[in-house]
């Protein structure tokens, strides 16, 4: 077996259920011992509806919730469930949460393995195959990634979730890159153990990444693991992974880590729609101000999808007011009036004929459409203030406002997080000419540097 079973084994107890002889529990002390049943009618319902679920189902974690449903049914309503050698209580609630039905997944653990042409990192779950009456067996399952060292080419090979299905290896490349990562650290139990084996994959892979010492993954990632125990630094190893393979796949990306960060590069990863390695090199996409632009249009096309995705005949809006509207019986003469409490009051729009595609937003008590940045492209000067894909995300949004050239004058002038954390108050403004921008913002700074009441009632008669 890829997983030493063996060190965690005896930790647990084991059951077999409904066998042609009986319940059959095994003890950690070593009897193994059959109970019957106290109600054969029940049993034999819980039994068809248990068959159904695992017959029917592809979903492995549906059945093994079952499974341990009828675990504790079974336990209350057998009057004694004891060991005779031993006399351990089974029925006690200690003993039932160790208690692993067969078939069940109860552990699961990574395992690094090196040959002279591969680097594998397995993820195995083990559960329980008591077909025998004198001692417990265990099955075992298995995904993995494999590095081929010598061709750079990555693999993939998932769990076999179901009898009838057997999964083959596939290979992937930088477009499915944090796809197949995401996919391979999805748990399939509570227990994962072997987590150092992880840290001995990162380590070696390491060995095979184009300036891998020049990027500063330990301070940034690797860092933030210290004091963290089991499955909580998953998250930070997943990413370095995903690094590692993106750069493995096209090495140029490994300028963008230099020059901004590890964790600025796994974002674009994520946030962009990654393509073949053929593509950026066909395109001659080598340097980072290149690798962003050219990848951040596959960001922006997304968001005009989202964007755009709203339903144009119906949208649902909330309202939250202390004035209550009413109309008399003939739906006329309104009467408005004060409530002490905010009510919330839900109602939809139909056929807007002013609408314009796009997401909607109630903005200062009007209705105000998200507009679509046709071109996310930057200049050096910007993509050098900008920190993470945060900011990106908002420095975008000025150029409803601002042309690009502005853009950089604007960044000149103000503090980038200034600049990131107005941008929300004055989007939906009309355009202004770029001198009263400007104006607009100092007043801003100036309002913001002295908070009194007078410069907040100020502020909202501005961007009102």
């Amino acid at each position: 077996m890829i997983l030493n079973i063996e060190k965690y084994a005896s930790k647990y107890l084991y059951a077999n259920l409904d066998t042609p002889t009986g319940d059959i529990y095994y003890c950690d002390c070593g009897e193994i011992f059959t109970k019957g049943s106290a109600d054969e009618e029940v049993k034999k319902e819980l039994v068809d509806a248990g068959t159904k679920v695992s017959e029917m189902s592809m979903d492995e974690e549906l059945a093994a919730e079952f499974r341990d449903i009828y675990k504790g049914v079974k336990l209350g309503f057998e009057e004694e469930v004891k060991c005779p050698k031993c006399s351990r209580n089974f029925q006690s609630s200690l003993n039932r949460e160790t208690l692993i039905v067969n078939g069940n997944s109860f552990i699961s653990g990574y395992s690094f393995k090196e040959t002279d042409s591969d680097l594998f990192l397995y993820y195995s779950v083990i559960k329980p195959d008591l077909k025998s009456i004198e001692k417990v067996d265990f099955s075992e399952d298995f995904k993995y990634l494999r590095f081929e060292k010598e061709t750079k080419k990555l693999f993939y090979k998932d769990l076999n979730r179901h009898p009838n299905l057997t999964m083959n290896e596939v290979e992937f490349d930088l477009d499915e890159t944090i796809s197949i990562v995401d996919k391979f650290f999805v748990f399939e139990t509570t227990k994962i153990v072997n987590m150092f084996d992880l840290h001995l994959f990162l380590g070696r892979v390491s060995n095979f990444i184009i300036d891998a010492k020049n990027i500063d993954i330990i301070h940034e990632l690797l860092d933030s693991l210290q004091g963290k125990a089991g499955d909580s630094g998953v998250d930070v190893i997943k990413k370095i992974i995903s690094i590692f393979f993106g750069i493995i796949k096209y090495s140029n990306l490994s300028t963008i880590a230099m020059t901004k960060s590890s964790v600025f590069l796994y974002d674009l990863m994520l946030e962009c729609k990654m393509p073949k390695p053929q593509i950026l090199i066909e395109n001659n996409i080598t340097s980072p101000i290149k690798i962003f632009n050219f990848l951040i249009q596959n960001y922006v096309n997304k968001l005009s999808e989202e964007v755009n995705s709203d339903n144009k005949e119906v949208h649902e809006f909330t309202f939250k007011s202390k004035q209550r509207i009413s109309f008399d019986d003939n739906g006329e003469n309104v009467k408005v009036e004060k409530t002490d409490e905010e009510q919330t009051v839900k109602f939809q729009i139909r056929d807007a004929n002013d609408y314009i595609e796009g997401k909607v937003k109630k903005a200062k008590g009007q209705y105000q459409v998200e507009d679509v940045v046709e071109d996310g492209t930057v200049s050096k000067f910007v993509f050098k203030q900008i920190r993470n894909f945060s900011d990106y995300k908002k420095i975008i949004k000025f150029f409803k406002l601002v042309e690009r050239q502005e853009l950089i004058t604007l960044l000149q002038k103000y503090e980038i997080d200034f600049l990131l954390n107005v941008i929300d108050l004055i989007y939906f403004r009309k355009k202004l000419q770029f001198k009263e921008l400007e104006r607009l913002l100092d007043i801003i700074l100036d309002a913001t540097a002295v908070k009194s009441k007078e410069n907040c009632a100020f502020l909202d008669g501005i961007l009102g």
